[in-house]
C-alpha cells in the first residue's frame, strides 16, 4: 500500500493521473481525435496535465510536428515532457514494465513461496 506496484517505490495519491478515455458505440476504447480503435498493436499516449488519452499518431501529427502544445480536446497548454506513453508494442522496456509478472509485490510473493518450499523440504529431510 502507498507504493508503486511495479517497483515498490513510495507513491502518493497526487502522483496518480486520472485518465479520460473515449469509447465508441460498440463499447471499445478509441482515440477521440482519429476515432481509431485501440488494439494490442496501438501506440497509446496521454497528456499528463489533462489525462486525455490519444493515439500516438494524433499527438505526433497535430501536436509535435505542428508545434501545437495544447491538448487536442481541451486546448490546455502542456509541454513535450507531459506526453506519456502507456502502450507501445515496439518499446520492449515499456512492455516489460506493463507485464504483471514483473510487478514487485508478485516477485516478492514468489520469492517468499520459494523460501517456504525450501524450508519445508529441509524440515522433511530432517525427520
Amino acid at each position: 500500500h502507498k507504493c508503486n506496484p511495479i517497483n515498490s517505490e513510495p507513491m502518493r495519491y497526487k502522483d496518480l493521473v486520472h485518465l479520460n478515455m473515449a469509447k465508441n458505440a460498440a463499447g471499445r476504447w478509441h482515440c477521440p481525435v482519429t476515432f481509431k480503435t485501440f488494439t494490442d498493436n496501438s501506440k497509446v499516449v496521454f497528456v499528463r496535465t489533462t489525462g486525455n488519452v490519444y493515439a500516438w499518431e494524433a499527438v505526433e501529427q497535430l501536436n509535435i510536428k505542428a508545434k501545437n502544445w495544447k491538448d487536442l480536446l481541451t486546448e490546455e497548454p502542456f509541454k513535450r515532457s507531459d506526453i506519456i506513453s502507456i502502450q507501445d508494442p515496439s518499446d520492449a522496456e515499456l512492455c516489460s514494465r506493463r507485464d504483471i509478472s514483473n510487478f514487485s509485490h508478485l516477485k516478492t510473493m514468489r520469492e517468499e513461496a520459494a523460501t517456504e518450499r525450501a524450508a519445508e523440504k529441509n524440515s522433511a529431510k530432517i525427520r
